[in-house]
Order: structure tokens, then sequence, then C-alpha cells
């Protein structure tokens, strides 16, 4: 598996235009690290301290691509049924995420500080341990890096402002119960994120595989 590094090398070259002043490395110590697990109360995933030592990542507005296909083939180089990919069964979505891993400790909490309305909510997230990375489609979906399990959760953001509770707005132990009901994985982990919005490769999200189209 390729580490954080090479992942924001892979985007670079691919697309420079996202950063503006270079690919520059971060300027996060261990020590600035340990300040902000202290501040958020859990420890980060291992995946995550290597991509917020690894380089400058401003806020980055992309696309990926999701393979939608709920048809299944069978696979004889893999010897199992594997996800239909066909050119429209591909669907390409804007991305936003990035904007924490080149900033001192100071200006990733702010950047981690609770919005205005509705966003007061999230404020909430962050003390349950889940730190919201980016949206897709619109901010249609809203991505947040699970600390506890170390997985990429997705939710549509009608299910966090219809669905939750009121007093989740001030109470943070409500969140964990909501979230294991209502979101669903993105990716296993860290790392598979990195690949999903760093390499234009083809993610199928309901098996959390990456795929290919096959030869025309």
């Amino acid at each position: 598996m390729q580490t954080a590094k090479a992942y924001l090398e892979t985007l670079y070259q691919r697309r420079p235009e996202l950063f503006p002043s270079g690919l520059n490395p971060s300027p996060l110590t261990e020590h600035d690290i340990q300040q902000l697990e202290n501040r958020v109360g859990y420890p980060f995933p291992r995946q995550y301290r290597s991509y917020l030592q690894a380089y400058q990542v401003p806020r980055i507005s992309t696309s990926v691509r999701f393979c939608t296909s709920h048809v299944y083939i069978r696979s004889k180089e893999r010897d199992t049924f594997v996800p239909e990919v066909k050119p429209e069964n591909i669907a390409e979505v804007d991305f936003d995420w990035g904007g924490e891993g080149g900033f001192s400790r100071e200006e990733y909490w702010e950047r981690r500080a609770p919005g205005e309305e509705p966003y007061e909510m999230m404020d909430q997230f962050l003390k349950a341990g889940y730190i919201l990375i980016g949206e897709y489609d619109g901010e249609g979906y809203f991505v947040f890096y699970d600390l506890v399990t170390a997985a990429v959760l997705h939710i549509h953001n009608e299910e966090i402002w219809e669905e939750a509770p009121l007093d989740m707005v001030d109470d943070s132990s409500l969140v964990r119960p909501f979230m294991e009901k209502h979101a669903s994985q993105l990716c296993p982990d860290f790392d598979t994120f990195l690949r999903l919005v760093c390499t234009g490769e083809i993610y199928h999200d309901g098996d959390m595989i990456f795929v290919e189209l096959p030869p025309a």
C-alpha cells in the first residue's frame, strides 16, 4: 500500500494547479500532533498522522469517479463476482477536501471550530471523535473520519438535519449512536480515502474496491 506522501505526490503530478505554492513539506511536528490529539481528546490513527505530517495540503476542490453499478459479473481472474463496469455506470462528482495538512497547530484548530447555523452541530461530531474531512456532490454528502474505528464515513446532509435528535446540538454522547445508525463507510481506512481523491481511479463505494473499465 502506498503512503500518504506517495498519494499526494500522485495528485500533484496529475493536478499541479491544485497546489498554488507547490508541494511543500508539512510544518506539523510530532509535538504538534500530540497537542492536537490532546485538544480533540482522541489519538490520531497512524495513517492520519502520516497524512498530517506529509505535505502542506490546501483546501482542494476536485472530482472523483464512483462506479454505481448494481450488476455483478463473474471474474475469471479473481474467481469471484465483481461489479460490472461500463461507461454509463461511472459517475463523476465534485469533491472538496483537505486544508489541514500543512497548517500550524492553532490554524488547524481554527478550521475545526464550529461554524454558523446549522453547522454548529459539527462541534459535537468532533467531540465524539469524528473529524469532518470533506464533502461532495455540492455538500450533499459530508465525509467524516472516525478516530475510533479509523474508517472514513459519508452521510447525506438531510440525514443530519432531519434525523438527528435535537439534543445532539448540545450533547456529543448522542452523535456516535446516531452515526452508527445513519452513516455508511465510504473507505475502510484513510489511505484508501487518499487513493480515491488523489489518483483518479474508479471506486465502487458499495464494495469499497477500485475497479477498471474493460478495454474497448
